[in-house]
């Protein structure tokens, strides 16, 4: 049934978690690698976490956005069998967007290596809680931010990419 429905998705979301506890098992498992791979899946979209927490590195050493990509990257590899080192330029087969905030103790993003990867980052405005020290995400910026990146938005709203809208008669 999960095969069935990643191989008619048009996007893939992974979300705010636990990246090994929550998101790597549910990739592991035989066969999701391999319809996560399937290129007419156009949005892989990872929406990375607003803080590292204690799987994803003390404070001397926290995981990137780049980290994360790795960690997802080997986890659906390996649902296909394969173990040895994975060149970088698989990694958009896996994950083509991430959404992400800037702030105290967020995840680093480098936008040139994405970029470089073939990997578009999107930095979304977030709320800082008070006395909470870290930046949360906005609920409508993050949906603002996937319609988007899907192709869906607001007419009201004024576009963050270069095009140009023309009405056709």
């Amino acid at each position: 049934m999960v095969l069935n429905a990643l191989n008619e998705a048009q996007a893939i979301i992974y979300s705010i978690g636990s990246l090994y506890t929550s998101l790597v098992p549910s990739l592991i498992l035989k066969g999701i690698g391999q319809a996560i791979d399937n290129p007419t899946i156009r949005h892989k979209i990872l929406i990375l976490n607003s803080t590292i927490d204690r799987e994803t590195g003390p404070s001397s050493n926290p995981y990137s956005a780049l980290d994360f990509i790795a960690a997802i990257v080997k986890a659906c590899e390996s649902s296909k069998g394969i173990s040895t080192p994975i060149d970088k330029t698989k990694y958009r087969n896996y994950v083509t967007h991430v959404i992400h905030l800037q702030g105290p103790g967020t995840p680093a993003v480098d936008k040139e290596e994405l970029k470089g990867l073939g990997i578009e980052a999107i930095r979304v405005y977030g709320r800082k809680n008070e006395g909470e020290g870290f930046v949360r995400y906005d609920e409508r910026g993050l949906i603002q931010a996937l319609e988007v990146t899907m192709g869906k938005r607001d007419a009201r709203m004024v576009s963050r990419r270069n095009t140009l809208e023309v009405n056709v008669r």
